[in-house]
């Protein structure tokens, strides 16, 4: 390293802008093209984090000078054009693209406390974005004072909670900050998000000249996750008839297909509901029941038709008028983890979880529990904490719901003194346990779904940062989401 870089490392003196990105490049040119070879697999992934860091807050300084170029104007005073169309045109870079880091940019430079915090790296430009759109998102009646009270608690929130973890939490931030207002706010919000959804709704087939069909929409949420909860089934369905087929051929010594892609999956899945509905109209199980809907709310609130339904997948929520038309065309099941018509129980009966067990796992799980994974529940397998092989029961308090590629992870081997991953049930929760080769004091993982978020209602002047933020909270269920009284399930 030379004399001036060195120099320029060690000071705390703030350098003009020119000559710290000239800095910057000239460090990343002296990076060790060679001698990597022999690191160790912890040292790499350090590296890896660091570069996602640096990356982060590159990204956040680009958004910075974006935001002050578009207000200096000076596209228009170097070129006569927008700085977008500027970048467009000397940057190799769509129009589209440009045009969204000049708008992210002026969107963070709007919070003072946001934008500090993605230059100094604690919040990436994702979760930046994620908390932009959910101020935007908030009630019409949402003051400035309100949006600064919920942008500062979800830059607190950043440090355990990724990008989607960040939106579903601005909204009961703002009924925190703002609560009087907050009631009757979110149910009109809901109400009018879900007449714009109605509004925007659109299907288009696109022929491609290539022998394919381009689809492409918006749907309301309730009818979209309805049409993806049957596709994926069929595709579920189509799965197992290629393992199954995989198996034979492996059998004979014949080579087997390449698998299709998930999404590959799903739209076959697609193509075999529209066959099968022109057949007969008749779903297959997956996963030990029909394609359900599960939403649940607590039963005077249903009784009072209150705006506090949820919907399972993918988390969103529903008003008032669409939970008393889901209310009229379900039936209504008992989701207090044991009703007498579904047992939740079947011990050594089966192997395979029932339909009432997979609908508890659900709504307890939310998704694969496996720390860090997004798999909805259609995609995740009930996986036994004791296996069966070793006298584990089919029940509830046995089972929790992992994807396809973390039960291969943390399925127990025969070998009992194999240290590798597994999972535990500690209060309802689940817990990832790591082998003790990376943490020898197995300390648990826990998914940030069931993180309680400590929110209650305050003043917008009394929020203040929580003790020990981004660290694993212990096994607590105060505060997590949880089954309600009633669960309506409306099977598609």
């Amino acid at each position: 390293m030379d004399t001036r870089l060195a120099a320029l490392m060690g000071s705390s003196t703030p350098l003009p802008v020119a000559d710290a990105l000239a800095a910057v490049s000239r460090i990343l040119d002296l990076v060790e093209r060679h001698g990597r070879e022999t690191a160790a697999a912890r040292q790499r992934l350090e590296w890896l984090k660091a570069a996602v860091a640096l990356e982060s807050r590159v990204s956040a300084l680009k958004g910075v000078l974006a935001a002050e170029a578009q207000q200096a104007h000076a596209g228009e005073g170097a070129a006569g054009i927008p700085a977008s169309s500027l970048l467009a045109g000397t940057m190799f870079m769509s129009r589209k693209e440009a045009l969204a880091v000049v708008r992210q940019g002026e969107q963070v430079h709007q919070h003072p406390e946001l934008e500090q915090a993605c230059l100094q790296g604690s919040v990436s430009s994702k979760q930046a974005q994620a908390i932009t759109s959910s101020l935007e998102a908030l009630p019409e009646g949402a003051t400035e004072q309100h949006k600064s009270q919920v942008a500062g608690k979800l830059v607190e929130l950043a440090k355990v909670f990724d990008p989607a973890g960040l939106r579903g939490a601005a909204g009961q931030i703002y009924e925190c900050v703002n609560p009087e207002y907050a009631a009757k706010a979110r149910a009109d919000h809901l109400e009018a998000q879900r007449e714009q959804a109605i509004r925007e709704r659109y299907l288009k087939f696109e022929p491609t000249g290539r022998g394919s069909t381009r689809i492409s929409g918006l749907l309301p949420t309730l009818e979209a996750e309805q049409i993806r909860k049957l596709a994926a089934a069929y595709a579920a369905k189509l799965r197992r008839a290629q393992e199954n087929n995989d198996e034979q051929l492996r059998q004979a010594g014949l080579p087997t297909p390449q698998s299709p892609s998930p999404a590959a999956r799903l739209a076959d899945g697609l193509a075999a509901l529209a066959a099968a509905h022109s057949l007969h109209a008749e779903a297959p199980e997956n996963g030990g029941d029909r394609p359900t809907v599960i939403v649940t709310i607590e039963y005077q609130d249903l009784k009072n038709l209150a705006a506090k339904a949820r919907l399972i997948e993918p988390g969103e929520n529903l008003p008032a008028s669409q939970l008393r038309q889901l209310c009229c065309q379900a039936g209504l099941i008992p989701a207090v983890l044991g009703g007498q018509s579904e047992p939740l129980d079947v011990g050594r009966a089966s192997r395979l979880a029932t339909g009432a067990i997979r609908k508890a796992l659900t709504l307890r799980d939310q998704g694969c529990a496996f720390p860090g994974c997004d798999q909805p529940p259609a995609e995740c397998h009930a996986h036994h904490l004791n296996p069966w092989w070793n006298g584990g029961q089919t029940s509830l308090d046995n089972l929790v719901l992992v994807c396809p590629h973390h039960h291969g992870i943390v399925e127990p081997s025969h070998d009992p003194t194999a240290d590798r991953w597994a999972i535990q049930i500690r209060d309802g929760i689940p817990q990832a346990i790591p082998p003790r080769h990376l943490d020898p004091q197995q300390k648990p993982w826990i998914h940030q779904r069931y993180k309680p978020m400590g929110l209650t209602a305050v003043s917008p002047n009394s929020i203040q940062p929580e003790s020990g933020a981004g660290r694993a909270p212990e096994a607590n269920t105060a505060n997590r989401p949880r089954p309600a009284g009633l669960a309506a399930a409306a099977a598609a």
